[in-house]
């Protein structure tokens, strides 16, 4: 009911505002699949409905900022039982009945680039020929952009990708993670390693902390995986080994007791994470900013996104990201340019991914 009383409320602030200080609205949609078993089969709907609404013109001339404030509404969510354009848009039309709008106020319309939402049939073309008066505006999601090229890096990383996915893998099946923390604390005469105490702060720094799973399609689930893993693969390599060689694990163990142990693959996981990193500026841009005209534009954006992935430089925002302080590198004698030469400098066998250092 309070739902309901709360769309009404909407529904009559937009009414009364109609042709006066409100006159279109935005729109972001995306399926979301249930994760939930009880909902299996069903495809959700999630829709965002954006409404800007115009300060009184009289006030215009004087105004500190510009006299619109968007408005943010998440819409019901429908069961979309067809991914086609067709499909979706019906969806969305009964999506924005709730709150007194339809397909013809929408003005704009953001999507990821998928399947339902491109080509003559899809979304943004049955928006644009069906409805309003050709003032219709295609967006695409800064975020996708980002996924999307994320993507294609992880699908260049090859072998390594799949070794980061089966340490995943590994860690989070069953009680592994639990019996790593074991071997770690627990004396040789245990079957442990004894390589500190538990619940010291040696073990905290690498067990406290339960690392993510890495989903697909989701490639900054791969970056957070990456960000716990990099500085405890010195620990891990030996407690997984220990934990192979103790239990009878399948392949997908095998292998991520080998790519733990193999020196230059951490080095290689490091400047994958740094890549990723890069590569989702748009991602974490756009989670912090609801407007792209409010802080820059477009072109500078996308000029400054493109100098981020593509710059090699190890420079004082690359050494914070891996805990790395400027003193200790100048200490080593050491100078910093990219991260991708090696040179023979190291951090007590802990693998970092700088041009000047190597994975021994």
């Amino acid at each position: 009911m309070l739902d309901e009383a709360v769309d009404e409320a909407i529904k009559a602030k937009l009414r009364d505002a109609r042709g006066k200080t409100f006159f279109g609205c935005g729109i972001a949609s995306d399926e979301s699949p249930p994760a939930a078993n009880r909902y299996a089969g069903f495809r959700f709907q999630v829709t965002y409905v954006y409404c800007p609404v115009f300060a009184e013109e009289s006030t215009w001339e004087l105004a500190a900022k510009a006299p619109v404030t968007t408005e943010q509404y998440l819409l019901d969510v429908v069961h979309c039982p067809a991914k086609d354009g067709q499909t979706v848009v019906s969806v969305i039309g009964k999506q924005l009945s709730r709150l007194g709008l339809s397909l013809a106020d929408i003005v704009s319309g953001t999507g990821d680039g998928g399947g339902e939402n491109e080509g003559m049939l899809g979304v943004h073309a049955t928006l644009e020929r069906d409805v309003g008066d050709g003032s219709y505006v295609r967006r695409r999601c800064l975020g996708h952009l980002s996924w999307r090229s994320a993507d294609a890096g992880l699908d260049s990383m090859g072998v390594y990708h799949k070794e980061t996915q089966a340490i995943c893998n590994y860690i989070h099946d069953g009680i592994t993670f639990r019996r790593l923390q074991s071997i770690a604390s627990q004396p040789l005469h245990s079957g442990g390693l004894n390589l500190f105490r538990e619940q010291s702060a040696d073990f905290l720094a690498i067990f406290a902390r339960t690392p993510c799973t890495i989903l697909d399609g989701r490639p900054e689930t791969v970056s957070h995986f990456l960000q716990w893993l990099v500085p405890r693969e010195h620990v891990l390599a030996d407690c997984v080994a220990k934990d192979v060689l103790d239990r009878n694990l399948g392949d997908n163990a095998k292998m991520a007791r080998d790519a733990l142990a193999d020196n230059l693959g951490r080095v290689r996981r490091a400047i994958h994470y740094e890549l990723l990193e890069r590569s989702l500026f748009l991602f974490r841009w756009g989670k912090k900013h609801g407007l792209i005209s409010t802080s820059t534009t477009l072109s500078e954006l996308t000029s400054k996104c493109l100098r981020i992935v593509t710059s090699l430089v190890a420079d004082d925002f690359f050494l914070r990201r891996f805990g790395i302080a400027p003193g200790d590198v100048v200490a080593k004698g050491c100078t910093v340019q990219t991260y991708i030469a090696k040179s023979p400098c190291g951090f007590r066998g802990r693998a970092k991914p700088l041009a000047i250092l190597d994975a021994h």
